[in-house]
């Protein structure tokens, strides 16, 4: 359909208009140029982002009902689950029609108890609700058969993710926003007395020409999830030579981009301030068109921005469910694991740890912007998001110094580089868009490469038996000591999956919090004044209460760098003014300093202190080694010791 026709069918739709309550407004025309203009605008915007691993705790977490603290919940229809990839979750369909059959004289309420969830089982719930050619209801007429089903959902005794209403915003599904509005909320007021319902709302990601996000929202109380189906398909319609602003407008064509199409929605939730998780409620590529067309190696490559590109760009997408089905009579074929090409790929881009495949559970790591000063351990390791207007397929090239290293074709665009390849020292990372015509964009960024050869001097002890994470079964007793004592005072916590992660490289933003909980520091909205902090940062109120009581400072430049990796200067200086606060007949004493290395001057005396009170974790080499990075088990076991000279 041509834009000019579709035009034409709204208003078509438009004036089937029957007689409304003043209150109903039905939708409106005015919004299609606006739309157009927004999504041409939107797609003309070119981005370039690098990405490195870091902690799980710089993933968005907004406490929604069944959450995962990090990472993203995959499942798909509970019939259609791919080969070789586990479900977190699985999803079914039924419909709400509101006939006459089930209106409240037709149905008896059934009072139906819940069924307490243990919360090891999660399911999809799609209900859908459609009030096809401008259809008016009253939804209270229905309240019997609506409060009987959620009792039946409730009573199944697991966690449930109820999508009402799905789509609302496309075709003619509710001509009138406030009745669906009306219903939503209706449905919410009572599936929210059941502990373990939460309720999702659904637009289609693109939604049509003549509706928005806001009119269909029914507001934060009455909504846990934000949900959308999100589909990538070659051409609008299905048909190659349709024009160019119809593929513009339904991002099709050479405009066909997930991360495009999930921006819509993320631009809404900024608009209105929106913090919630979103789930993908059904999506898919579309790889064979009904005449038999194959466009199986486009589908690769949008498959590979689906999976690799969402957790990046916008990691509030924490749940994608994949429809994995062929409907006869659709525009495009969405059942992947009838596809060989594509089911391999599916099974290689969800083993990325990133995607959850047990309920509940959390991912080890996050994926966060590299910024300019970052250091790193043993190796580089980074990943990219490209993306320019009405290019496919864009090429990264990587350059260290100056030096050509290597080009990626395909997204995530990842580089791993150890040792082995680059020297320990500081260098400059340069990241180039290439898109098939000329360099289009170019970024450098100031890193360095330190390693991870501190083999740290452990005290031969008893193990107390309070550690149960899972990956510390091989640890020193004296580390895992620690880490059961600290996690039992709240200070430490574990990665997701009964994990620690004890060799990961602790962040500033990571020490900060756990230091400002050992010291007993309340978290702070005033202010502290460094350039780079957000009230968006999970850390924001923490960082201002450290900075603020002058237990840690940023750097010369007025930056606080928090996902910089702590360095054992920085941790040590940290601890010694936690010690000097509680302490404060504390004082630098003659102590004499062994180190087989120079020490950075201005850390000198903060090492004194700590070295006399017996806080700090040697190493087996002598080495001080200030520049070098701290891990989490060993951190854990100098907090401990910090803890236990402050509360004697």
């Amino acid at each position: 359909m041509t834009i000019k026709k579709l035009i034409t069918a709204l208003l078509c739709v438009a004036t089937v208009v029957t007689a409304l309550p003043a209150s109903v407004s039905a939708k409106s025309l005015s919004w299609v140029g606006w739309e157009m203009e927004v999504r041409h605008r939107m797609l003309l915007e070119n981005e370039f982002k690098i990405y490195v691993k870091t902690t799980p705790d710089y993933y968005p977490y907004y406490g929604a009902k069944f959450e995962p603290r990090a990472g993203v919940y995959i499942g798909t229809p509970y019939d259609r689950k791919y080969p070789d990839i586990k479900n977190a979750l699985d999803t079914s369909y039924d419909w709400f029609i509101p006939t006459e059959e089930i209106k409240n004289d037709k149905v008896a309420r059934i009072e139906k108890p819940e069924t307490p969830s243990n919360h090891t089982e999660l399911y999809g719930l799609n209900w859908n609700f459609a009030l096809k050619n401008s259809q008016i209801i009253d939804i209270r007429d229905y309240s019997n058969y609506i409060y009987n089903y959620i009792d039946e959902v409730a009573s199944w005794g697991k966690d449930v993710l109820l999508i009402f209403g799905k789509e609302m915003n496309i075709d003619d599904n509710f001509n009138y926003p406030e009745i669906f509005v009306d219903c939503f909320r209706f449905v919410a007021d009572y599936a929210h007395t059941k502990e373990n319902i939460a309720m999702v709302w659904a637009p289609n990601d693109t939604g049509g020409l003549d509706t928005t996000f806001e009119e269909y929202y029914p507001g934060d109380e009455y909504v846990d999830w934000i949900g959308c189906s999100l589909y990538t398909m070659p051409y609008f319609q299905g048909n190659p030579n349709n024009d160019d602003a119809a593929n513009r407008s339904f991002i099709m064509g050479p405009y066909a981009n997930p991360s495009m199409r999930a921006k819509m929605l993320h631009d809404f939730m900024e608009r209105n301030n929106i913090k919630k998780p979103v789930m993908i409620t059904e999506g898919g590529v579309g790889f064979e068109s009904p005449d038999g067309t194959d466009y199986t190696e486009w589908a690769k490559h949008q498959l590979r921005m689906y999976y690799s590109d969402l957790p990046r760009m916008y990691p509030e997408y924490k749940c994608i469910i994949s429809f994995n089905q062929y409907v006869p009579g659709d525009l495009y074929r969405y059942d992947m694991m009838n596809n060989p090409a594509l089911l391999s790929l599916m099974q290689s881009l969800t083993a990325d740890p990133i995607y959850l495949k047990d309920y509940p559970s959390s991912a080890p790591y996050s994926y966060t912007e590299l910024v300019d000063g970052m250091i790193f351990t043993d190796y580089v390791e980074v990943s990219a998001y490209a993306y320019r207007y009405k290019k496919q397929n864009l090429v990264v090239r990587y350059l260290l110094d100056g030096n050509w290293l290597c080009e990626r074709t395909e997204p995530p665009y990842e580089l791993k580089l150890g040792n082995e390849h680059i020297p320990y020292g500081k260098h400059t990372l340069t990241c180039e868009i290439y898109d098939g015509e000329k360099i289009a964009t170019s970024k450098t960024y100031n890193i360095e490469l330190v390693s991870n050869n501190d083999k740290s001097v452990y005290k031969d002890v008893e193990d107390n038996g309070l550690c149960g994470y899972d990956d510390m079964k091989d640890k020193p007793n004296e580390m895992r000591n620690a880490v059961g004592f600290l996690s039992q005072q709240g200070i430490v916590e574990g990665v997701g999956r009964n994990m620690f992660a004890p060799d990961n490289r602790l962040s500033r933003a990571e020490i900060a919090t756990m230091l400002m909980r050992l010291a007993g520091i309340t978290p702070s909205d005033k202010s502290c004044g460094l350039t780079d902090l957000s009230e968006n940062d999970w850390y924001y109120k923490t960082v201002n209460a450290a900075v603020n009581e002058e237990l840690i400072t940023g750097y010369e430049d007025g930056t606080f760098r928090g996902q910089n990796a702590v360095t054992r200067n920085e941790f040590i200086a940290i601890m010694a003014r936690i010690l000097l606060k509680n302490k404060p007949d504390v004082t630098v004493g003659d102590v004499e300093l062994t180190y087989s290395d120079k020490l950075t001057d201005w850390a000198i005396d903060y090492i004194k202190i700590a070295k006399e009170s017996g806080i700090i974790l040697d190493r087996e080499d002598g080495m001080f080694y200030g520049d070098g990075l701290v891990s989490r088990g060993d951190a854990a076991i100098m907090m401990e010791r910090l803890y236990k000279v402050i509360n004697k």
